[in-house]
């Protein structure tokens, strides 16, 4: 997801090496979300949004 990798590169160049991101609730909530969409992308890199469930006895 080019899109999604785009955004959060923006975000962490650019505000958490200038330390802006821990400053309030919002912004901590932002960092937060980011964090998570970030280890999203680690675990499913073919961009899936959620992990698909096992199916009873195999595919």
């Amino acid at each position: 997801m080019p899109e999604l990798d785009t955004l959060i590169n923006y975000w962490k160049n650019t505000l958490f090496h200038q330390g802006y991101l821990m400053e309030t609730t919002t912004q901590y909530l932002v960092a937060e979300t980011i964090r998570q969409l970030d280890c999203l992308k680690t675990l499913y890199p073919d961009g899936r949004h959620a992990p698909d469930l096992p199916k009873p006895g195999g595919d």
